[in-house]
């Protein structure tokens, strides 16, 4: 993950994925960290935030955008609360 001038490395994580035929997605579904909470807010601060996903077969790499942003605030705004 890049934000702006910052690099979050996960490291090897354990990806879950699912298929409809069509479509294919992954997630990565773990116990957050408080590096993940810093990457995940230092997301939703950024002007520019890249996912890229390195696999065995294909690497990837997606903008977030801010309808993405915008969700991800919410999540947190409710983490926060709990």
């Amino acid at each position: 993950m890049r934000t702006d001038s910052k690099t979050f490395d996960l490291g090897e994580v354990h990806l879950k994925r699912d298929s409809d035929g069509k479509l294919t997605w992954q997630w990565f579904d773990e116990r957050v960290t408080a590096d993940h909470l810093l990457m995940l807010f230092s997301v939703t601060a950024s002007k520019t935030a890249v996912v890229r996903v390195v696999g065995g077969n294909r690497n990837d790499e997606r903008t977030i955008g801010e309808d993405e942003k915008g969700a991800l605030k919410a999540v947190l705004s409710t983490y926060r609360a709990l």
